[in-house]
């Protein structure tokens, strides 16, 4: 296969006039402009229709100030793909070269918008009924805000303090600004208030009353938000305030994950309930015994006062078992934000009964849901399963409480990265996270993982088969992996061409074509013979140049010699093939 059709990028056109004007910023070299554009989430890697990129348009024109915005807002540059040769080799001077050939691919992970972008959503987009809380208004009871119970104890510990008193929690679900600061500020204050909790960025000042705005965010110990405001207001011009704008919304972004983070470990990491597997269990302190040798057993291990309590303190609205070894981890955690996974997205839209109790007790009239009648029946709480076991139990030589241990940052880490979006791979724990990313269908999160896998050293020192990450990178379906570990074999051929097991996933790679002719490829042997070409400098005479700036003659000795290894090593790799017997269309298929 091309290498070039197998790029990071698919082709990704958008013809919107917000990324064309993007696209003629970037060319022009407008970067208050560009910076504007980029602001409101557009994805800096999609395309035009003559093919060019923000990042391509920056680099060939010139302009390396929005170069270096672009890839810190998270474009992508490799030269392994189509797009990424152009943006390098079409470089205007050689600055901009070294910028694009010196940029660490791991940047390319933005660290803003997708989590920005979710959080505003669930607010202002929300795909089911999560809001758990009324923001009221009892002088104008039509301009209501409906809100979640928990966002609003993370970024404020006044919140906090109002949401978690026994008061407010035995009162109605509507949370009354009568309640909380006597009624003293106006709706849009409140308005601009919710905004900046779910990072809506509009930071819009326009018919605010600038000093109920700031003393409104004195009285709920938001000292952040009284900055912004003043930073904003005090910007005399419409391109100065657009700067602004973007530069603290950032700063709101970072002081938000900060926070999340902090709730995360404080309120579901750490309350995390443990309940060892195959033990009887007495609920309620009566002689009622559970059978949890069933399927669905975990659901019934906690009592109805341990489930009260884990939903009651942090704002929860559903517990996640995880179940390792041979024990149960439980955890407190919400809808809203598990909905981040493709898979949990799809499950709380279902018609699942776990899911499908919400909708029945939902509050009409307010669009909110009664979360009183959960915490008065809390059998009735939804417990949901991760299946981490599938992932870890496979591994072995592992005791039981390493195991657990294992499962437990692998938790630890999905969570980190649904919740605030910035997640620490461990090594040992990259293709476990791949892996379970990939079965709830987080993309970003395998992108995450299949970078650092990439950027292990050496795998014979961290215990990882080089044959795994390419097995695991086909189930996973991620081609930075496959490519990786072809570039990894090129670059040492003769150590793989004696292997057994290097045999054995050269014919898996021939078993993945559904129907083999005698012209088919195999996919691993044309990605090494690809990367043999760029280590030894050989042009190939259908693609042209790999790199244009390459001089070679025919008759130059260096390119000579160079030449004669490169169809040494080929020749060696096709004496592999043809001994496995797949150089014929005799070959059957080997099943995966």
């Amino acid at each position: 296969m091309d290498i070039w059709a197998k790029g990071h990028f698919a082709k990704n056109y958008n013809l919107s006039k917000e990324f064309r004007e993007l696209c003629t910023a970037c060319r022009k070299g407008d970067i208050e402009l560009a910076d504007k554009y980029i602001a409101t989430g557009i994805n800096l890697n999609q395309m035009d229709e003559w093919d060019y990129s923000p990042l391509i348009l920056a680099s060939i024109c010139g302009h390396e100030n929005i170069v270096k915005l672009l890839l810190e807002k998270g474009c992508i540059v490799s030269r392994d793909t189509f797009e990424g040769s152009r943006a390098i080799y079409g470089a205007l001077n050689d600055s901009i070269r070294s910028i694009l050939l010196s940029y660490d691919i791991t940047k390319a992970v933005d660290v803003t918008q997708p989590f920005a972008s979710h959080i505003t959503g669930i607010l202002l987009r929300p795909k089911f009924v999560s809001f758990d809380a009324l923001l009221t208004f009892p002088d104008l009871p039509k301009e209501s805000m409906k809100i979640h119970r928990f966002m609003l104890m993370v970024i404020s510990d006044y919140f906090w303090e109002k949401l978690s008193s026994s008061d407010t929690k035995d009162s109605s679900f509507c949370v009354s600004t009568q309640d909380i600061l006597c009624n003293r500020h106006n709706v849009r204050s409140w308005k601009f208030l919710v905004d900046y909790i779910y990072l809506v960025p509009k930071l819009d000042l326009k018919d605010i009353d600038i000093d109920d705005l700031i003393s409104l965010a004195e009285d709920v110990h938001l000292p952040d938000l009284a900055s912004v405001v003043k930073r904003i207001y005090v910007a005399n011009t419409m391109a100065e305030r657009s700067r602004v704008k973007n530069q603290v919304q950032q700063q709101i972004c970072s002081i938000a994950r900060g926070k999340l983070k902090r709730f995360v470990t404080q309120q579901i990491i750490q309350p995390m309930i443990v309940r060892k597997i195959n033990v009887s269990l007495k609920i309620n302190n009566d002689d009622t015994v559970i059978d949890i040798t069933n399927n669905d057993a975990y659901k019934n291990v906690l009592s109805p006062d341990e489930k009260r309590h884990f939903i009651d303190k942090n704002g929860a609205d559903v517990i996640l078992c995880v179940e390792v070894a041979d024990h149960y981890l439980f955890y407190p955690v919400h809808r809203a934000i598990l909905s981040r996974s493709e898979y949990f997205d799809t499950l709380f839209r279902s018609s699942f009964v776990e899911t499908s109790l919400f909708l029945d007790t939902m509050l009409e009239d307010e669009g909110i849901i009664d979360r009183q009648y959960f915490l008065k029946n809390p059998n009735a709480i939804p417990v949901l399963s991760l299946p981490v076991s599938s992932v870890t139990q496979c591994i072995d030589g592992l005791s039981s409480e390493e195991l657990q241990i294992r499962g437990s940052k692998l938790v630890e880490i999905i969570l980190d990265f649904l919740y605030f979006d910035t997640v620490d791979i461990p090594t040992v724990l990259a293709i476990d996270t791949l892996m379970l990313a990939d079965s709830l269908f987080i993309d970003r999160l395998k992108t995450m993982a299949a970078i650092a896998i990439t950027q292990i050293d050496n795998y014979d020192e961290c215990e990882i088969s080089l044959y795994d990450v390419l097995r695991v990178s086909w189930k996973t379906r991620v081609q930075r992996l496959e490519t990786h570990v072809a570039k990894i074999i090129s670059a040492n051929l003769s150590k793989y061409l004696h292997d057994p097991e290097f045999k054995a996933v050269i014919e898996e790679s021939a078993g993945r074509i559904d129907a083999r002719e005698d012209y088919d490829t195999i996919e691993l042997v044309a990605d090494i013979k690809y990367y043999l070409r760029r280590k030894y400098h050989i042009d190939n005479e259908d693609e042209g140049p790999l790199n244009p700036n390459l001089k070679y003659v025919e008759d130059d000795e260096n390119y000579k010699q160079r030449k004669k290894r490169y169809e040494s090593e080929v020749s060696a790799l096709d004496k592999v093939v043809q001994n496995l017997g797949l150089d014929t269309g005799e070959f059957n298929k080997v099943p995966l």
